[in-house]
């Protein structure tokens, strides 16, 4: 039956019954109350026992009654090290999808992936769920938890589809406890969407109207579909399509497009959203017809399927909530339902007098997650709480978008402070206003009296502003960032918060149009452009001098801010990196051209040309990479930031093996996001030494499969450079090992250039009776591989696994 890395402690009867494949035994125990989310000593669920051993039934049947595909476990395991190590225990985590797959049960791999399992899932994709988690926890620890049956109804569509009279008639339907969120249609409205998209227990309404003709209908749904994936990136949403105006065609006529509109767009997003079967044609305005009637009963149902697996929420956390309407309107203006930090902590002790501010912290945290709230800390000041997050996009950027609000045929997007006084002149804090809107990245200002909204960009760039350079020795060199597929798009507050990024970031103030960003240092000028589909950004610099290496520098500068901001703003849009042709941005052609990154790859391989198939000309790969032979951390920033978005394990490892300081880990943990962080740790290491960073390198292997694939060519080369290094550890003798080895009862594993043991050092006066793992390399190894990694293990002194630890020594001996 194989075994299961169980914590034998704290097993349920159902994860006994799931392990075993009982499937019937497993129901029988969820209809008498079994808990789904009970977990052993290793944090392991149900579904993970029956993933590991594929049983696709009993985790049908789990997935089913609600079991999260998406939890992890902490796997505790005792890695192989190299030569003579220190044998120690290492944790990682793991979701059902992984371990059904590193055992080969395709069935139940499908069956996870149609259930809404990210195929992408890795370490990385789960911390961020890791940390919520352990916050929920430790929440339900100190206050008790309370059943919320809740949840958010989300209507989404353009203008005049008939939005905010759809929203009307559900309220007065009586659908239940539902919180009705309308996001508006206008592009300048859509800006602000993105913030809300991704919460949990939320079902999207799709509005259109059935008098546009097909192709328009479903150019506007499509794009709505796509809108809400890009801000999903671990789960599966409910979406229910709505056609309005039903009353206006003949209802057989309507019913048939709807229906082929729905079939063709279910098959296309089949793997991304869960959309209803049926379309509901209806009149909006209208709430006692059959129509809303169905649409109540497929709310409902959607609604029950989430309670039903809606976990208790924290005490405090319900109590807020509940108070979150007065508090809008009793201790605030309902024109400005904000918060500071002061007066929320006086409003919250009085529901619990004894709350301490971490706690409130922790808790208003957690309602920022679930969307009931938005909680902000910035630098400037004390933290800032916004009661009804919706009023962000209706009423502050529905204002900004009122012709006459600002000045009369307004085209720029530079506001004063006086206008923004003037439009909110209600607002008794117009300046915590701006503090919000800055926040928010939706605004920046050079001298606090001027105020650029990127948004309220409305001129593409001119071709003058990106002319050719007649001088033979321009260089070009660029990269291009491509959504992945048909329902991939960026979020329409990803581009102008690029261009907010780069106002704040840059030295120098880039110039900026609707479609583009250009900006300039020293010698070097930079472009990032949007494509006119909007489905690719194209990030080109180039040189009048030739200068590669400060290229290089800017390249990697923007590479960074266009991954920051879609990594925050759109993590649910799939993208994939390629190398713009040099030549083809030299000639200045009226489209980019690109090359995937394996074909960089295969000319390099193979030292030969690329060839353009659409242009003809041939390039050569030197001429379009500016930065290949720069250090790995250098060269891979940019995903490495992507990997690091949770960096504490990493933290703690560099810590314990002398790469860190604790000054300078605490600084890394000082930065207030995931991305700061991030850089913070990537600035350090690059001023520690080339051995410091090759330790990085291998302890990073194991935090992103995509990150190692990249790296590992680069950190091979950096080790063979140096594979003959005299290495400064304990050398053993052959007899040595032998008696270390003679007992062993383990054999750890067997692989393709040795095999490891378990031992102890019953020899080494130093180490008497500690356990170590000793790799021994099978006599005559000539496989290039193996001499890599031995080389590679040599000159790290430890273990090529990403969880490194030191080396104590080598047994040279032959055969």
């Amino acid at each position: 039956m194989g075994s299961f890395h169980t914590g034998q402690s704290d097993l349920t009867s159902l994860h006994v019954a799931c392990w075993a494949g009982q499937t019937d035994v497993a129901g029988l125990l969820m209809k008498h109350g079994a808990n789904l989310e009970a977990r052993d000593k290793l944090q392991n669920t149900s579904l993970h026992g029956a993933a590991e051993q594929g049983h696709t039934e009993t985790c049908e049947i789990l997935i089913r009654s609600g079991a999260d595909i998406m939890a992890v476990n902490v796997v505790s395991m005792m890695y192989e090290r190299v030569l003579i190590l220190t044998f120690l225990p290492l944790q990682y985590e793991k979701t059902p999808l992984q371990l059904a797959a590193e055992h080969g049960h395709t069935g139940t791999c499908e069956l996870l992936i149609r259930s809404g399992a990210d195929v992408m899932a890795t370490i990385k994709t789960v911390c961020k769920k890791m940390i919520q988690e352990k916050s929920y926890h430790e929440l339900l620890q100190t206050s008790d938890g309370v059943r919320v049956n809740r949840c958010k109804v989300a209507i989404c569509g353009g203008e005049e589809t008939g939005k905010t009279t759809l929203k009307m008639s559900l309220q007065k339907a009586r659908v239940g406890e539902v919180s009705v969120w309308d996001f508006a249609g206008r592009s300048e409205y859509v800006v602000t969407h993105s913030m809300f998209m991704d919460v949990e227990n939320t079902v999207f309404i799709v509005l259109y109207s059935i008098m546009d003709d097909r192709k328009t209908q479903e150019r506007k749904v499509y794009w709505w579909l796509s809108f809400i994936k890009s801000c999903s990136p671990n789960r599966q949403p409910d979406v229910i399509l709505v056609a309005s105006h039903g009353d206006m065609v003949p209802v057989d006529q309507g019913q048939r497009n709807a229906a082929h509109l729905v079939h063709s767009l279910k098959a296309v997003f089949k793997d991304h959203l869960r959309i209803a079967d049926e379309v509901i044609l209806m009149d909006c305005r209208r709430t006692r017809t059959p129509e809303m009637g169905r649409l109540k009963t497929l709310l409902g149902s959607f609604k029950e399927a989430l309670v039903e697996h809606q976990r208790d929420m924290p005490k405090l956390c319900a109590e807020i909530m509940k108070n979150l309407p007065k508090w809008s309107t009793t201790k605030t203006s309902y024109k400005f339902p904000v918060m500071k930090w002061p007066e929320y902590l006086d409003a919250v002790k009085e529901i619990d007098r004894f709350v301490t501010e971490d706690f409130l912290q922790q808790s208003t945290r957690f309602l920022h997650y679930l969307g009931e709230v938005l909680f902000i800390t910035p630098s400037t000041c004390d933290p800032i709480v916004i009661l009804a997050p919706n009023w962000l996009s209706t009423d502050i950027i529905g204002r900004m978008i009122v012709p006459e609000n600002l000045e009369p045929q307004r085209k720029s997007p530079y506001v004063t402070k006086t206008e923004i006084q003037h439009v909110f002149q209600d607002v008794a804090d117009v300046d915590l206003l701006i503090t919000l809107l800055q926040e928010f990245q939706l605004c920046h200002s050079y001298d606090g009296q001027e105020f650029i909204f990127s948004w309220l960009l409305t001129e593409t760039m001119p071709p003058y502003e990106w002319q050719t350079i007649p001088d033979p020795k321009a260089r070009y060199f660029g990269k291009q960032v491509q959504c992945t597929d048909s329902t991939d798009m960026f979020s329409s507050g990803f581009f102008p918060r690029v261009q907010t990024r780069l106002m704040r970031e840059l030295e120098n103030r880039p110039k900026l149009w609707r479609d583009g960003a250009k900006c300039a240092d020293r010698n070097v000028e930079g472009l990032i452009k949007l494509s006119p589909d909007g489905r690719a950004v194209n990030i080109c610099v180039r040189s009048v001098q030739g200068d590669k290496v400060q290229c290089g520098k800017m390249l990697q500068q923007l590479e960074n801010v266009v991954a920051d901001v879609l990594d925050e703003w759109s993590p649910g849009t799939g993208v994939v990196e390629k190398v713009l042709s040099a030549r083809a941005l030299k000639e200045h052609t009226e489209e980019f051209h690109s090359y995937s990154h394996e074909v960089i790859n295969k000319a390099r391989t193979e030292n030969s040309s690329i060839i353009n198939p659409i242009l003809g000309f041939k390039e050569q790969v030197k001429d379009l990479l500016c930065r290949e032979d720069e250090d790995p951390l250098t060269k891979n920033r940019t995903e490495l930031i992507q990997a690091l978005r949770v960096v504490g394990p990493i933290l703690d490892s560099l810590l314990s093996r002398g790469v860190l300081s604790v000054e300078e880990c605490d600084i890394i943990r000082s930065k207030f996001t995931p991305h700061d962080r991030a850089r913070m740790l990537l600035d350090i290491l690059m001023t520690k030494g080339e051995e410091a960073r090759l330790i990085f390198l291998c302890i990073l292997k194991d935090v992103s499969p995509d990150v190692r694939l990249s790296t590992s060519k680069a950190l091979k080369r950096e080790v063979v450079k140096r594979k003959q290094q005299p290495c400064a550890n304990q050398k053993f003798s052959k007899e040595e090992i032998v008696e270390m080895t003679k007992d062993s009862e383990t054999n750890l594993s067997v692989g393709a250039f040795g095999t490891v043991y378990r031992a102890k050092l019953q020899c080494h006066h130093q180490m008497n009776g500690r356990e170590v793992a000793i790799k021994v390399y099978s006599p005559g190894v000539d496989n290039q591989q193996g001499r890599e990694e031995l080389f590679q293990e040599l000159a790290m002194r430890g273990s090529s696994h990403p969880h490194l630890l030191p080396l104590l020594g080598t047994c040279d001996v032959d055969g």
